[in-house]
């Protein structure tokens, strides 16, 4: 999740304004409105204080991607076809002329 909707969940579900959580935050209201914006980006610990300046708190948790085995059985066997198809054809490529099919 975007840095930006944290901060506006939290601080709407608290019931604070910008101008409010800014305070509460030490920061000012114009900063907020561009963190919220997403055209400015905080610090994690300026993100921080701000979630905790409107009585949430910032919970960061990493959790190790599972892959789909059969997700990876499918790109192997992709892998080992194209390992068996030919680089470069050798010769040149004949095709009929379609002045040559339509006759038939």
């Amino acid at each position: 999740m975007e840095a930006s909707l944290i901060l506006k969940t939290a601080r709407q579900r608290a019931g604070l304004s910008v101008r409010a959580t800014a305070r509460l935050a030490g920061t000012s209201a114009s900063t907020l409105s561009a963190y919220e914006a997403g055209t400015s980006i905080p610090s994690f610990s300026t993100l921080n204080r701000i979630i905790n300046a409107t009585g949430n708190r910032l919970i960061v948790s990493l959790h190790k991607q599972s892959f789909d085995e059969t997700r990876i059985t499918e790109i192997e066997q992709l892998l080992r076809f194209a390992d068996q198809v030919p680089r470069q054809r050798p010769g040149s490529l004949h095709y009929p002329l379609l002045a040559d099919m339509v006759k038939q």
